[in-house]
């Protein structure tokens, strides 16, 4: 919940919540938090449910640039609300909450929403009008606790997304804001994996990896859903590649490895499970990408 304070006082509220903590609050008015430095300063304040994944899904929630970096600015702002653009933030905070806290089936949510805004969008301009991101905002947080989204935070995000005033909003910006990018550990992981690929193909990573490689590479079997019988291994290598070539020219870049995985990333909330997806399935657990 947000503390209510009077205008211009919110930086006063944020120190003084802080002072009895000066390590913790100098690290954060100089550098800003990490994850680690979060669950510091909530220790040290002896807040007893600060448990290693509920800290790092506050730090998500209230980290709003995806800096990885928590400033007393975000925190402020998440804190104690003062203003529209506050609630904005806060809602979109709670948005991303609420689906990473379905797993996978808040990830496919979130990419059904996106191929159903595509579909209102019937002029091609990547963008929606209020009532088609109402709509959009009803499909993908149904079933959540925050569901559904009272009005005036409807508004509020709308018009924060809506940048240049003509009652229009990017839908695949909004859904990144919402989707936040990889942690810095993660991120390594999968940029190792594209080097990694790129070194077996003999591809150039500036220009990409053949879709073709890719597929090659992928063990389709390590799938659950074929461990399990639920699929064969053919339907899941084609939803795999589908997932990577946007645009269908067959060469897979950084920028698209990167965000296939940060997709997928969100419904991991394990670190140790995102590695060992990674690895696992593109089989580089033996070349020192070990799915430890």
């Amino acid at each position: 919940e947000q503390l209510e304070v009077a205008a211009g006082s919110r930086q006063r509220a944020m120190r003084r919540l802080v002072a009895d903590f000066p390590a913790a609050s100098h690290k954060l008015y100089s550098d800003g938090l990490s994850p680690a430095g979060l669950e510091d300063l909530l220790c040290s304040m002896r807040v007893q449910w600060a448990t290693p994944q509920v800290v790092r899904a506050l730090f998500a929630r209230y980290d709003i640039d995806g800096s990885q970096t928590l400033t007393a600015a975000e925190l402020e702002a998440m804190l104690f609300k003062t203003s529209e653009g506050s609630r904005a933030r806060v809602t979109l905070g709670r948005v991303r909450e609420a689906l990473a806290a379905r797993g996978a089936s808040g990830n496919a949510s979130m990419v059904s929403t996106i191929k159903q805004f595509r579909i209102f969008d019937k002029d091609g301009s990547k963008s929606i009008d209020r009532d088609e991101f109402r709509r959009g905002m009803d499909l993908c947080l149904k079933g959540t606790d925050i569901w559904p989204l009272s009005r005036v935070d409807e508004d509020a995000l709308f018009r924060t997304f809506d940048r240049n005033g003509d009652g229009r909003v990017a839908f695949e910006e909004f859904a990144r804001a919402v989707r936040a990018p990889l942690p810095e550990g993660r991120e390594r992981i999968v940029l190792r994996a594209y080097d990694k690929l790129c070194s077996f193909s003999g591809a150039d990573g500036d220009y990409g990896i053949p879709l073709a490689e890719i597929a090659r590479q992928y063990d389709a079997a390590m799938h659950p859903k074929v461990k399990e019988g639920k699929s064969d291994a053919g339907k899941v290598l084609e939803a795999f590649l589908a997932g990577f070539d946007k645009d269908h020219d067959e060469i897979v870049t950084l920028e698209e490895f990167v965000e296939y995985y940060t997709w997928l990333s969100w419904g991991v909330p394990d670190d140790g499970d995102f590695r060992k997806m990674v690895t696992r399935s593109l089989q580089l657990q033996d070349v020192g990408l070990r799915a430890t």
